[in-house]
């Protein structure tokens, strides 16, 4: 018998529908062509002596000639005919199996089966494949009930292939922290690649992942860091490790030699500015000390070192701004500019108010400030020395910057005009008062002296007012000054304009 079944399915799924297709249509045309040569024949059998009217022998001989063979005939064409509509129905029933085989193959490979399916557990999609060809080979050979078996055999690898999904995750995750500790990123990647697989968007095996993609620069900046360290760069050592966090901010090792290395790196330069800040203390390099301090602060905040050496740094500070400004006020003592000295003075006492120095230093001051003030009173105002009162005080001021200790050129030239002035104011001078004989005069702060013609008086130098008064007239007042030098004053009071 011809073999007319359809040629065998390759195992590529896409092609394998095609060829699927084209067996169906193939197999269609079988059972046409098998109806027109097996069932057409018992109606239309050939007879090479026509039956007619005028050959009545020739019928007869016919007719006795199909009673003897019809019946053996028709039995064989049944029993072919049951055979070969068994073996349809096997050919059809593994068609079925096939086609089910391919809608699970392509469910599966679209979850990544090609990936996580290769692993051998209970089975293996390599396995399903090889019965899978066996049983393409079957059906080629229309073998179809050996082809249906061993589809019904892919089908249940398949199903426990989909099934083993979890446990195959699992192991996969398992395998690849595994290599992740053991620093083998080259059996992590493919195990985490198997997870991922397994499931896309699963955020455990994306990092596992990513981790295992970093690995080896994580391992090269490793290496790298202690390769500087053992050469002596010790900061190039805490970069690298520091690398390593970046890329890796959960791998331990980086993390220990980053933090070990840092803190050795921070050690040193914390002792580094402890020795900046005490050289410059010891040379009165107080800026330099006090940003050294400060970087050694913001290593170690708070350090009974720091401490000392803060407060050492407040102290000679202190010190050296206490002599700086006690240098400036004696200066400005010995200037004379006793305003300046009283307020370096000043600044002294605010920093400490005990300073013997200063509080002896700020009185001195003070007592020369109010001398001088005293003495500006008298020269800016000489005219003030015509009263008694002014006089004395002056005389008593001019005493006392006489007996000054802190007698300089300022005082000295500010004393002498002083005393000149107060000679002067001493001495009276002579005024000549004249008038008409009938206006009363009166000198304000002297004495009335009622009408006169000429009147001569002596009076210290200084501003006077004169009033002149007769009865009818307007009152006539005259101010006028008495000078130290030069000629007699001559002074003329007479009212002359009638009311």
């Amino acid at each position: 018998m011809t073999n007319n079944a359809p040629p065998r399915l390759p195992k590529d799924p896409g092609q394998k529908k095609l060829y699927v297709a084209a067996g169906s249509a193939l197999a269609v045309l079988i059972v046409a062509a098998l109806g027109v040569i097996f069932v057409l024949p018992a109606g239309f059998q050939p007879n090479n002596s026509p039956v007619t009217a005028n050959n009545p022998a020739a019928t007869e001989t016919a007719g006795a000639k199909h009673t003897a063979t019809a019946a053996p005939d028709q039995s064989a064409r049944r029993e072919r005919t049951d055979a070969e509509a068994e073996v349809e129905q096997h050919r059809i029933t593994a068609e079925m199996l096939l086609s089910d085989v391919l809608r699970k193959q392509t469910a599966l490979e679209s979850d990544g089966i090609k990936i996580w399916g290769a692993e051998q557990l209970t089975t293996s999609y390599s396995e399903a494949l090889d019965i899978l060809a066996t049983a393409n080979t079957s059906f080629d050979e229309a073998r179809y009930t050996e082809a249906a078996a061993e589809f019904r055999k892919v089908l249940t690898i398949l199903d426990t292939l989909d099934a083993s999904k979890d446990e195959r995750y699992g192991r996969a995750m398992a395998d690849g922290n595994g290599a992740l500790a053991i620093d083998n990123a080259e059996s992590a990647v493919p195990a985490f690649t198997i997870a991922l697989a397994l499931r896309p968007n699963d955020p455990s095996a994306a990092a596992g992942q990513a981790r295992a993609q970093s690995l080896p620069d994580v391992l090269k900046s490793m290496e790298q860091g202690r390769r500087l360290e053992i050469s002596g760069d010790l900061d190039g050592a805490y970069q690298a490790f520091k690398s390593a966090v970046v890329l890796d901010p959960t791998y331990r090792p980086a993390q220990e030699e980053a933090r070990r290395t840092g803190q050795l790196v921070a050690d040193r330069d914390y002792m580094k500015f402890i020795s900046e800040a005490i050289q410059a203390i010891d040379g009165r390099k107080f800026s330099s000390a006090a940003k050294a301090l400060s970087a050694a602060q913001k290593i170690r905040p708070e350090t009974h070192e720091l401490a000392e050496l803060s407060e050492r740094l407040r102290d000679e500070r202190q010190a050296a701004q206490i002599g700086g400004l006690s240098l400036s006020a004696r200066q400005s003592a010995a200037e004379e500019n006793w305003e300046k000295a009283a307020a370096h003075y000043k600044r002294i006492l605010s920093m400490e108010p005990t300073v013997a120095v200063a509080l002896n230093g700020l009185r001195r001051a003070e007592r020369m400030i109010r001398l001088h003030r005293q003495i500006a009173v008298y020269l800016d105002d000489p005219d003030r020395l015509s009263s008694n009162g002014p006089l004395e005080h002056a005389r008593q001021v001019l005493r006392a910057a006489t007996a000054s200790k802190n007698k300089g050129p300022r005082l000295a030239r500010e004393s002498a005009r002083l005393g000149d002035l107060v000679a002067a104011a001493s001495r009276p001078r002579t005024v000549i008062l004249k008038s008409d004989g009938e206006t009363a005069v009166t000198i304000y702060r002297v004495s009335h002296f009622g009408s006169f013609t000429e009147k001569r008086l002596e009076l210290r130098p200084g501003k006077y007012t004169a009033v002149g008064s007769r009865p009818g007239f307007r009152d006539v007042r005259i101010a006028f000054r008495v000078s130290g030098t030069g000629e007699p004053t001559t002074l003329v009071v007479q009212c002359t304009e009638r009311i």
